[in-house]
């Protein structure tokens, strides 16, 4: 899956900024986030985000998630929900800020979801406007915004994060009663898992990319106060697909997803902040080890984050 893919009913050159994060974010493989497609699509299937919650599909698709996912239990539904929302809306994005300092446009007029049984399975873009750090590759290319550094790159994501989940995150409140914390606390989490998955499976730094999540957190936390609840970083020893020693950063949620308060027969998952440390047991790195390590100064997003 890579800048073909992205590119939906419009071709973008490859030296498109956009169509250089696809294909970045793509080598990651099996576990890359969805890649949006570019264009307003077509279908009664796809909803734009603007319209999630007066047309009334947020509070439809909380119903499903409920039933279909979290067993009835409202908090926890409330967490699925929003967890599906920051994957879906922020995974490429976070990722491509991390591999090559460029972001998508994230008003809710741009982003488009497909909903299909209980699941958010497509991501699309109304149009290829990005934002890129001026100085890196394709920084000069028709369409795009040049902004000075990673910084004010991180300040124009926040803004746009915070204008278009705010709604969704309130509708979400309002219908399940959870905390703002809460909700905002597992964007967060996702805004790291994200980072931190390109790069271990990349091969890159995972202490890196944990400093610049942390920064792009930081800025959000600016723009939302609410977001207060953080998770934090849990060194993981293993070995990686070449066989040599790993010994990167993994993290341990800020927020619970409730389950286990919906099933008592589900316990508390390792990265769960119920738990404890004592008792973690991350076994991914057999099942899924890292990518060998990869030079950093070979993508100009994270020559970056390694410096920093």
């Amino acid at each position: 899956m890579g800048a073909q893919c992205m590119a939906g009913q419009r071709s973008l050159p490859p030296s498109h900024p956009l169509a250089m994060a696809a294909t970045a974010v793509a080598q990651a493989g099996a576990r890359s986030p969805r890649i949006p497609v570019i264009d307003p699509p077509q279908g009664e299937d796809w909803t734009r985000v603007s319209d999630l919650v007066s047309g009334g599909y947020l509070a439809r698709w909380l119903d499903e998630a409920r039933v279909r996912s979290t067993y009835g239990h409202r908090q926890a539904a409330a967490v699925k929900l929003t967890e599906m929302l920051a994957h879906a809306l922020l995974g490429f994005t976070v990722q491509s800020i991390f591999l090559v300092g460029t972001a998508p446009d994230l008003t809710s007029d741009n982003l488009w979801l497909r909903w299909d049984a209980g699941q958010i399975n497509g991501v699309a873009l109304a149009s290829s406007t990005a934002t890129v750090v001026a100085g890196r590759p394709s920084s000069d290319h028709p369409g795009t915004r040049a902004v000075p550094d990673d910084d004010a790159l991180d300040r124009r994501v926040a803004q746009q994060v915070a204008a278009t989940f705010g709604p969704l995150l309130s509708e979400i409140r309002a219908h399940t009663r959870t905390a703002w914390v809460t909700l905002w606390g597992r964007v967060a989490d996702i805004v790291h898992v994200q980072m931190l998955r390109a790069a271990k499976d990349l091969g890159y730094d995972t202490r890196a990319a944990w400093r610049r999540a942390e920064r792009l957190t930081d800025a959000i936390s600016e723009a939302v106060p609410r977001l207060r609840i953080r998770p934090r970083p849990f060194p993981v020893h293993g070995v990686d697909q070449a066989g040599c020693d790993w010994d990167g950063t993994w993290l341990v949620f800020g927020t619970c997803c409730y389950l286990y308060k919906a099933r008592p027969d589900i316990r508390q998952c390792n990265v769960c902040p119920l738990r404890s440390d004592l008792d973690r047991s991350f076994d991914w790195p057999r099942e899924l080890p890292p990518a060998p390590a990869a030079d950093g100064a070979a993508l100009p997003g994270l020559a970056t984050a390694q410096s920093a």
